[in-house]
């Protein structure tokens, strides 16, 4: 099963590496972030938490489809559904940025990702090209599982 897709090291290598480079170009940039970390040290440790949590989810959405773990790919196909009914329940916006920015005390404060700070976030048809991607990774996922079953069945 793991010659078949990408060696799980590799991917939470490359998962880990994402992680760390979105969170680190996030507190070089954040608003939030220079604004507490000279004032409250817990205050401060809070925002870095939530930040790295909020980058670690970002960046299994953006790289979950990529494992070869059927349980792993199951929460990710599940948590993809939950995400998304969270986004338009909640007027495309999420609640950990929406905690954050209260946290801040910051109004409508957009979530620092690397597509934000490479300009791509602010294109006119963005959500339209998140969900899209969303549906596609959503379906590969599916593929995935259902590869791994009938592997495991015959």
């Amino acid at each position: 099963m793991n010659n078949t897709f990408v060696d799980e090291k590799k991917v939470i290598g490359i998962f880990a590496f994402f992680v760390i480079i979105s969170f680190l170009l996030d507190v070089s940039t954040s608003k939030c972030f220079k604004d507490n970390v000279k004032y409250d040290i817990f205050k401060t440790i809070l925002i870095l938490i939530i930040l790295l949590i909020h980058h670690i989810i970002y960046t299994f959405i953006g790289m979950g489809w990529l494992f070869s773990n059927k349980h792993i790919l199951m929460f990710y196909a599940v948590f993809l559904i939950i995400l998304v009914t969270h986004w338009k329940l909640n007027n495309n916006k999420c609640i950990v940025t929406q905690v954050l920015n209260s946290i801040c005390e910051l109004k409508d404060e957009p979530f620092y990702d690397i597509l934000y700070l490479f300009g791509i976030a602010r294109f006119n048809y963005y959500e339209f090209i998140r969900y899209t991607y969303l549906v596609i990774v959503f379906f590969v996922t599916i593929y995935k599982i259902s590869y791994i079953n009938d592997m495991i069945l015959n």
